[in-house]
This record gives structure tokens, sequence and C-alpha cells, in this order.
């Protein structure tokens, strides 16, 4: 999973929310890049992240098809960017 905001700012926001016992306040919304190397798959799913929980609402955003490791790998690092 991925923090997708600038340079890790919401989440930032969300931990100094929760140091100052602000427990309703909700998380960044994070990315998960799942890699299936046998395919050729790279998928990209997201959801927000509840009070006091973990990321659960996941939704598919994109499949991309590569024919190579490193171009998946370069796809995934300028998509987290």
């Amino acid at each position: 999973m991925v923090d997708r905001s600038p340079k890790g700012q919401l989440g930032d926001q969300y931990s100094e929310a929760l140091l100052n016992h602000d427990y309703g306040s909700w998380g960044p919304e994070v990315l998960h890049l799942l890699w299936d190397g046998r395919d050729g798959l790279l998928t990209v799913s997201s959801s927000p992240t509840p009070p006091l929980s973990g990321p659960s609402r996941w939704k598919e955003l994109e499949t991309k098809e590569f024919g190579e490791n490193d171009e998946a790998m370069r796809f995934a690092e300028e998509y987290t960017l």
C-alpha cells in the first residue's frame, strides 16, 4: 500500500490527529498494487482509511498488462508519485 498524497502529507495529518486524541478522523486514501508475474498483470486498487481501522473498502482502479517486469515497475512508480 502506498500513500498517494504529496510527500505523505495526509498520513502525517492523520497521525497528528490521533496523537491529539481525535479518534474520529479518517486517514489517507491508500493504494494497493498487485503484480501477477505469471500473467503479466498489474492491478491497482485504492481504499480510504476509516477511523481507528485499516483500509478495507478496496476499489479496483486499473488493471494493466505488461510484457516485462521492469515496465510494470516503472508504471507503478510513476502511478504512485
